[in-house]
């Protein structure tokens, strides 16, 4: 049996989510009081590895917000919280550490200058990894993770075609990844190709159609490009796959889908949001 939803519209600039939950109370106290269970939650993802799939880190994430929370109705609160102020939720999020063919260089040399790269990188010093990266590679062009952290300091200094150059290099090396495509889609984002970001992003959802990341990229770059129905049904069927999951990103899709929903309703073209909605077997309450 399909799962229903139901989206609650309640004003003209806003779409509020009522999927089996009850009001917040958005009291200073009761924001004072989220803020204390959710730093105990943020403390305790600080021991979740980041070297395991996506779903097992967002399973462990979500058992430290259950082992916080006093009332189920918390939790919903705590998580979004998290994804604003827990930096190490922040980290854990955007990592792909699933390791597929060419991801590490077995070449001793290849993984110093990588390793160096990566020192460089993090204390922001992008010139300087960029050229420990360019060293890793030229003793094993095959290191799909050089390629990849290259592409995110070009990204850093704002160099988005160099970027991009790097990460068609890792697609190559490794078509089903996930780190390559995504950083794809969002250095055209910065360079405001929609058209092939949103290609970037249907890469994705084809090759990880149950991947909420494909659909949240390409929902705001079709929309972005003026296909309102495609940005509004992909962003759709983010939040429902981040809800699935219990997915800290899902705030980010409630957010981006109320600002769909001002824009469209602003220029008359409410029923595009109305027939994505329907199309996601989404009930819309007025």
């Amino acid at each position: 049996m399909k799962q229903s939803y139901f989206l609650g519209l309640y004003s003209a600039v806003a779409v509020l989510f009522s999927i089996g939950t009850s009001a917040q109370d958005t009291s200073a106290s009761a924001n004072a009081a989220i803020k204390i269970i959710a730093d105990k939650a943020c403390e305790c993802t600080r021991n979740i590895s980041a070297s395991q799939p996506k779903d097992a880190i967002i399973g462990q994430i979500n058992s430290c917000i259950s082992e916080a929370v006093k009332a189920d109705k918390d939790f919903d609160a705590v998580q979004q919280y998290l994804q604003e102020n827990c930096s190490r939720v922040a980290t854990l999020m955007s990592t792909d550490a699933v390791k597929r063919d060419y991801s590490m260089s077995e070449d001793v040399r290849a993984l110093q200058y990588y390793n160096a790269g990566k020192d460089f990188t993090r204390h922001e010093q992008f010139e300087k990894a960029i050229e420990s990266y360019k060293k890793a590679l030229k003793v094993d062009d095959k290191f799909a993770f050089a390629w990849d952290n290259m592409g995110l300091c070009y990204r850093k200094l704002g160099k988005y075609k160099e970027a991009i150059n790097c990460y068609e290099k890792s697609y190559k090396l490794q078509p089903m990844g996930t780190t390559s495509v995504m950083n794809m889609g969002v250095a055209y984002t910065f360079l405001e190709d929609y058209k092939a970001a949103s290609k970037a992003y249907e890469i994705l959802i084809a090759n990880h159609p149950k991947d909420p990341e494909g659909y949240f990229g390409a929902g705001k770059t079709y929309f972005l490009a003026g296909d309102h129905y495609k940005g509004v049904d992909n962003m759709l069927k983010a939040y429902k796959l981040y809800k699935d999951v219990k997915s800290p990103y899902v705030s980010d899709a409630a957010k981006m889908i109320e600002t769909f929903y001002a824009e469209l309703k602003q220029s008359g073209k409410e029923d595009v949001f109305k027939l994505a909605a329907k199309n996601n077997n989404i009930e819309i309450k007025m």
